[in-house]
C-alpha cells in the first residue's frame, strides 16, 4: 500500500477519535481592544474546580492541569501579539480560568430492534469545560469571556490530558481579538 494512503488513514482515524470541542465567547461591546498590549495572571495560585453533580463540593485542581492551561493560555495570547507582564498591576489585562466537570447521560435511537419494538443505547460519560475570562486592570470590569466543552476520556495520561487542554484553549481563544499594533 503507497505511503500516501497510510498516512490519509492514520490522519482520519486520529481526527475520528478526538471528540470535538465546543466552543463560544462573550464580550464588552462597549470596550476597544486597541488600547490591550499586555496581560496577566489574576493570581499565580491554582484555581479552584467546582464539582458539579450529586454532591458539589470544590476541590483544589491538580498543578499539572494548572500550569498545562496555563501554558495554552499564554501560548495562544504570545501569538496573538499580547505580552505577559509577571505582576498584575502593570498589565492591560487581567487573566483567570476555571475548569470544570460533570457527569453526563448520552442516548441514542439505535433503530428497529423487532417488529414493533424500537432500540435505544444509552451511554453516561464526563463532560469537561474550560473558561477563560479577561478584565480590564484599571476599571476591573469583564471584557471577554470564553468557554468550551467536550467529551473527556475515562483516564486521560499526561500527555492526552496536555492535547485537551491545548485544544480546549485553542478553541477558546480563537475568538479572541488579534493585538493591534500602535
Amino acid at each position: 500500500m503507497p505511503r500516501w494512503i497510510l498516512l490519509v488513514v492514520a490522519t482520519t482515524f486520529a481526527a475520528a477519535c478526538q471528540a470535538p470541542i465546543q466552543a463560544q465567547h462573550d464580550r464588552d461591546e462597549r470596550g476597544s481592544f486597541a488600547e490591550y498590549a499586555t496581560y496577566a495572571w489574576i493570581t499565580e495560585q491554582p484555581m479552584i474546580r467546582p464539582r458539579v453533580g450529586a454532591v458539589a463540593q470544590s476541590t483544589l485542581m491538580s498543578p499539572f492541569l494548572d500550569q498545562d492551561v496555563r501554558a495554552a493560555v499564554e501560548r495562544n495570547l504570545a501569538a496573538k501579539g499580547y505580552r505577559q507582564m509577571r505582576e498584575p498591576a502593570r498589565a492591560d489585562l487581567l487573566v483567570a480560568f476555571s475548569v470544570g466537570e460533570r457527569d453526563r447521560i448520552e442516548a441514542n435511537d439505535t433503530g428497529r430492534v423487532g417488529f414493533r419494538f424500537s432500540g435505544t443505547s444509552v451511554r453516561s460519560y464526563t463532560e469537561g469545560a474550560l473558561a477563560i475570562y479577561f478584565f480590564d486592570r484599571a476599571s476591573r470590569r469583564p471584557v471577554w469571556y470564553g468557554w468550551a466543552t467536550g467529551k473527556l476520556p475515562a483516564h486521560p495520561d499526561s500527555e492526552r490530558r496536555n492535547e485537551i487542554v491545548e485544544r480546549a484553549a485553542d478553541a477558546v481563544l480563537q475568538a479572541f481579538p488579534q493585538r493591534v499594533a500602535m
